[in-house]
């Protein structure tokens, strides 16, 4: 342990800590130095205890002045000022407790201990306890101490705090090593330890490496992906829109009464028109996940466009055996993409269908807070409490694709299409207890 300058101290353990603080109380105290302790309030009671068990009675010290005991969190409250250290603030509480201390003590060196930087950095402001280490310089200017800052290493575990902590170590006079690394007086052994250290060290940076390559590698293929989504769903666009417009063809030059042939012609109509939506979902996906989705607000009425999507899903419905019960409040009026609007009242509803199977799908459009809320619930399977964040994930679903069609985007496009009108989706389900879903849009 350094007895002079500005040391850090990082460590690991509080154990560790404790000793460290110990030792350097316990060589103060020898020396009749001046020493004050500003620290927590376990701290301070655990740093007397480690020097009881050494035999070290600090009531003579306490009684002569020689001790001063402060806490940290009330020496912060004295000097932080908007998050940060204030200068005046720091000389006065700081600078004036050593200037009390050392006029008392003309001859004795002033030894400091302080664990504010730790506690600061513990609150997530590192900015504040590296403005507090310019501070304590500052002072070193006017004041002769010698001073004691301890560091957890748990503040700096991330790759980010690399620079932060360059810069503590930069704002000390000496720095000493967690007790991973211990200060043996056999030099062979100090340099073993070293090299050890230098290779975790260099197997970590090129862990890090390998994991950026990796996610470099992961975009490429998720953009890959992307792009081929894409053509893929251009390209699909044409043949589907010419296949369509062929059985539309049919149907209208085909005999009334030919009703099987009119019946297979529907039949296959619905399957290029499912084939079509899925194909749209796909470009939606690839557009979103780039940020381009892009919005052509109008003045609609919601209860207005959920009846007339209802009415188109009509078919659907009457497939799926669910009978729809539509009820709402006739004014609630706002600035909404129609198109985008009908793809998520649309895609709530073939959910409801393809999960409610056999049972009422009920409606609702009301106007709540400010808001206006699309509320759509099914009786059917109900989604796991462990899902029902996991839904709204790209090609996510709660049940399996042998069961279920679809990509799983439906609640996905759902939740974009909510937040890019600043709104937002929620889902409140039971088990075997249906679903309900809940989206929420600003009004006008």
């Amino acid at each position: 342990m350094q007895d002079h300058g500005h040391v850090v101290q990082f460590y690991e353990g509080e154990e560790f800590l404790c000793d460290v603080v110990a030792e350097f109380m316990m060589t103060g105290l020898r020396l009749c130095e001046p020493i004050i302790v500003v620290a927590s309030d376990t701290h301070r009671r655990d740093f007397l205890s480690a020097l009881a068990a050494r035999g070290v009675d600090v009531a003579p010290a306490l009684s002569a002045g020689l001790l001063h005991m402060l806490d940290a969190r009330e020496v912060l409250d004295c000097i932080m000022v908007d998050g940060l250290p204030d200068a005046a603030a720091f000389r006065s509480v700081v600078g004036g407790l050593l200037t009390k201390i050392g006029s008392s003590h003309p001859h004795g060196r002033v030894r400091a201990y302080g664990e504010l930087v730790n506690v600061l950095w513990q609150q997530g402001n590192g900015a504040g306890a590296e403005r507090l280490e310019e501070l304590w310089n500052q002072l070193a200017e006017l004041h002769s101490f010698s001073l004691l800052c301890t560091y957890h290493m748990a503040n700096f575990r991330s790759e980010s705090h690399g620079e932060a902590f360059s810069r503590v170590c930069a704002s000390h006079s000496h720095v000493l090593p967690a007790e991973t690394y211990s200060p043996h007086e056999d030099s062979e052994v100090r340099f073993r330890q070293v090299s050890m250290l230098q290779q975790r060290a260099n197997a970590l940076e090129n862990e890090v490496e390998e994991h950026k390559r990796t996610e470099a590698a992961l975009r490429d293929a998720l953009r890959m992906r992307d792009d081929f989504l894409t053509i893929a769903s251009h390209e699909l666009r044409t043949p589907l829109t010419a296949l369509n417009l062929q059985l539309q063809s049919l149907t209208s030059s085909l005999a009334a009464d030919d009703r099987e042939t009119l019946e297979r012609l529907h039949r296959s109509s619905a399957q290029v028109k499912k084939l079509a939506g899925l194909v749209e979902q796909l470009l939606d996906v690839t557009s979103m996940r780039a940020g381009r989705l892009s919005l052509a607000p109008e003045r609609m009425n919601l209860l207005d466009a959920v009846r007339e999507t209802v009415d188109n899903l009509s078919d659907a419905g009457t497939r799926s055996g669910s009978a729809v019960t539509l009820e709402g409040d006739t004014n609630v009026v706002g600035h909404w993409d129609p198109t985008r609007i009908d793809q998520v009242i649309s895609n709530l509803l073939v959910n409801a269908f393809k999960y409610g199977r056999g049972k009422p799908v009920d409606v609702r459009v009301s106007a709540e807070r400010g808001k206006a809320v699309l509320w759509v619930r099914d009786h059917g399977l109900g989604i796991q409490a462990v899902d029902q964040e996991r839904i709204f994930g790209r090609f996510e679903r709660a049940v399996s694709t042998r069961n279920y069609g679809g990509f799983g985007l439906g609640l996905w496009i759902v939740q974009e299409i909510a937040r890019a009108h600043g709104g937002t989706v929620q889902v409140h389900s039971v088990p075997s207890q249906g679903a309900a879903f809940t989206v929420e849009l600003p009004l006008l």
